[in-house]
């Protein structure tokens, strides 16, 4: 049940238990969260009142099992029970299974699913090559394992790693 008090609006169970009290601008429900907005900030509770996301973010999408955040141009993610995973602080995130790759100052680099650093953001591309990840820097390359295991450091000729791609 919503509650409005002085243009402000919260939420209430059908017996008049308060669940939100009435201070935000907007409420719009979509089961299981309470979408909420104050001024051009926007949050994210529990059905229970639970707030999962503080009401401080300029934009919140929900891509399960991701809460997506942005704050002012920065981005970051969180867990459906609003444990960050990515900080917001980044230009880009983008989720191709099983990296969420970041982008920060024009440098890309690579996390895992759990927000876990595997390569660091500081290379110019990152390529997929069979069972490697191929980092660029200016003109120099190094390989990572899948795992994020540094093998070569990103000093090397192109030549150097595609000798070493034809042996593994």
């Amino acid at each position: 049940m919503l509650l409005e008090k002085q243009n402000k609006k919260g939420l209430a169970t059908q017996s008049g238990q308060r669940i939100l009290l009435p201070v935000y601008d907007e409420i719009s429900i979509s089961n299981p969260y309470i979408f909420l907005r104050k001024f051009d900030k926007k949050g994210l509770a529990a059905l229970d009142g639970q707030i999962l996301v503080p009401v401080e973010y300029h934009e919140i999408g929900i891509n399960n099992p991701y809460i997506f955040l942005r704050k002012f141009d920065k981005k970051g993610l969180a867990a459906l029970d609003g444990q960050i995973i990515i900080p917001v602080e980044y230009d880009e995130i983008d989720i191709s299974n099983p990296y969420i790759s970041l982008r920060k100052l024009n440098k890309i680099g690579l996390a895992a699913l759990d927000g876990q650093i595997l390569v660091p953001i500081e290379f110019d591309e990152i390529i997929f090559e069979s069972n490697f990840i191929i980092t660029r820097k200016m003109n120099l390359f190094g390989i990572f394992k899948l795992d994020g295991t540094p093998i070569f450091k990103t000093e090397y000729p192109i030549k150097t790693i595609q000798e070493y791609l034809k042996s593994h």
